[in-house]
């Protein structure tokens, strides 16, 4: 199992899940196809852990490099420690391993990138800034630090939304993976690593828990039963994952190692990828299975998403060409099949990962990222395309508390805008790795900062947010050269905006209100700011001296080099002339 990546996170128990359903891929070894040996593995020397660790198996090799970093002092083995670390979800010890490579100074930059990362998971996000900047010196073209950097020094933006969600740990997550949850007759369709219906162990080295397949459980919003496994195509001894069903749920798409008709195919180094299959649905039961077009036994494709319509299918793959780890892609149906996915382009991806696409009832996208700037791990993001130029807006943050300094994904919503649900590694929950819901009482307020003559947007623009009833601060934010900003805000309630910008006199007269706004609604301001005037003034000082005197007349004459002290009693300032 390969795809090398450069995950980012800093995320608390669940990096590997990700990389498990879109990179994770089980090495062939006779008949050993159940990803390793369970065993306690024999305390060795370096070579013994290089060999778990290029092998990918970081749940063993652990132990042979804590015994071998006893007696020896090795940035290289310090370094690959932390990768076990952080590759395992466990970041506090991840992030100390990097910090002790890095401060020996014999290691890749990458490592500066993930100590980063790893004090962001744990909110150190000064400490995160000065590592992201350091990486940054040496790595210029990676956005990635650009981006973390912005966040960490201003990562009060992303909890501005605390009021507006409220957020559920579910009753049927287990100790070990439940995540990547899609609505389904009635209730919930994920994956789990709980205890497998077939009574086969499993157990991987990378991470020491069990393989996932899929499982439904009856209830919604917060109200659930007893978890039920599926049956057929989607529980074989493989990877199940990332689903997405048909408007009619007949039929569905879903993420699975490349394992069909009874064969396993591996790619020219013996791994076995990802892939996307289709399956008919018929109750509990998943059947006649058929490869995605565009699978390839040489890389992963997965997280399959498809639009209301059934027209577009997102998906997420780390093919040749992409702009990082993981890109998300696009295909369109023709027929029966299905167009040459497109690349959705560097707007959208980074050099980290996207992951886990989405798309609401609206065509809105959402997905997961670990590389546009957030609370740290993977943070879930939303964007809208427009319709006519096909081009794609601003992407937003979600927030917090959807959103945390851990690995959150897979979001999507329920019956109507008001609720839905996510997956999420923060501590606080049952297991590895949880399903969440989340209730929606909030606004979206998107407005524009312009000047008043021309209709131009104000670049740099400061805008100030209060509440009407008691003028408490509810959010600022400075604007790029587009002049736009959002806020996330409740619902039933009066607002009022201060927008300024150099040249340019302040505006305190906009208001707006979410009121009769429904959950997920869309409140629009615009602000309109008109330009400073410049006046001219013309002073002469007149007087009587000993060098100027008066003239015949009496009259008094220019005084040369008098002092004068110009004030404003508006904008309280004063300046002397000579």
């Amino acid at each position: 199992m390969k795809m090398e990546r450069t995950p980012t996170s800093i995320m608390k128990r669940c990096l590997f899940l990700m990389i498990l359903l879109l990179q994770i891929s089980i090495q062939l070894q006779g008949q050993d196809i159940e990803g390793g040996g369970t065993s306690a593995p024999e305390v060795g020397g370096y070579s013994k852990a290089e060999k778990l660790y290029t092998s990918m198996a970081y749940h063993e090799a652990i132990p042979v490099y804590e015994s071998y970093l006893k007696k020896h002092d090795s940035a290289r083995a310090m370094a690959h420690l932390g990768d076990c670390y952080r590759l395992t979800s466990r970041y506090d010890k991840a992030e100390y391993w990097y910090s002790k490579a890095v401060e020996k100074g014999e290691v890749e930059s990458k490592y500066k990138l993930y100590l980063a990362q790893m004090q962001q998971v744990n909110g150190k996000y000064e400490e995160a800034a000065k590592w992201y900047s350091k990486y940054k010196e040496e790595v210029p073209e990676d956005r990635r630090s650009t981006n973390e950097m912005k966040a960490c020094s201003d990562y009060g933006q992303f909890l501005l939304s605390r009021d507006r969600y409220t957020v559920h740990n579910l009753s049927f997550n287990s100790g070990g993976y439940d995540f990547s949850s899609a609505s389904f007759d009635g209730g919930l369709i994920y994956s789990s690593s709980r205890d497998s219906a077939k009574g086969i162990s499993r157990e991987h080295t990378w991470t020491g828990t069990q393989f996932f397949d899929m499982w439904y459980v009856k209830g919604d919003k917060t109200s659930f039963g007893k978890p039920q496994s599926l049956k057929g195509d989607a529980a074989t001894k493989y990877h199940e994952g990332a689903v997405s069903f048909t408007q009619d749920q007949k039929k569905v798409y879903f993420t699975r190692n490349n394992y069909l008709d009874n064969k396993v195919k591996t790619s020219g180094d013996k791994i076995v990828k990802l892939k996307i299959y289709e399956s008919d649905v018929e109750g509990r039961t998943w059947k006649g299975d058929k490869n995605f077009p565009y699978n390839n036994n040489e890389y992963s494709i997965g997280h399959p998403a498809l639009t209301a319509d059934g027209a577009t299918m997102y998906f997420v793959s780390d093919m040749p060409g992409g702009y990082g780890s993981t890109d998300i892609y696009v295909t369109k149906k023709e027929g029966e099949s299905w167009s040459v996915p497109r690349n959705l382009g560097p707007d959208i991806n980074t050099e980290g990962r996207e992951m886990f696409p989405y798309v609401d009832q609206e065509g809105e996208l959402y997905f997961a990222s670990d590389a546009h700037g957030g609370l740290g791990g993977l943070d879930i993001f939303r964007v809208k395309q427009n319709a006519k130029t096909q081009k794609w807006g601003k992407i937003r943050n979600v927030g917090a508390p959807i959103n945390s300094s851990y690995d959150d994904f897979s979001l999507h919503y329920g019956k109507d805008r008001s609720y839905g649900y996510f997956s999420s590694d923060r501590p606080e929950g049952k297991g590895l790795d949880d399903i969440y819901s989340f209730t929606d009482d909030g606004v979206y307020l998107e407005g524009i900062v312009v000047d008043a003559e021309t209709g131009e947007p104000i670049c740099a623009s400061g805008v100030i947010m209060k509440a009407k009833a008691n003028d408490s601060e509810r959010g600022r934010t400075t604007t790029e050269c587009d002049g736009e900003f959002e806020f996330s805000v409740v619902r039933n309630t009066d607002y009022k905006f201060s927008g300024s910008a150099e040249g340019y006199n302040t505006n305190d007269s906009v208001s707006a209100t979410t009121k009769g706004v429904g959950p997920g609604g869309k409140v629009y301001v615009r602000i309109p700011l008109t330009k400073k005037k410049n006046y001219a003034m013309s002073i002469t000082v007149l007087g009587r001296s000993p060098q100027t005197g008066q003239d015949s007349a009496g009259t008094m004459l220019p005084l040369p080099n008098a002092k004068i002290l110009l004030s404003s009693q508006c904008e309280g300032w004063t300046r002397a002339f000579t």
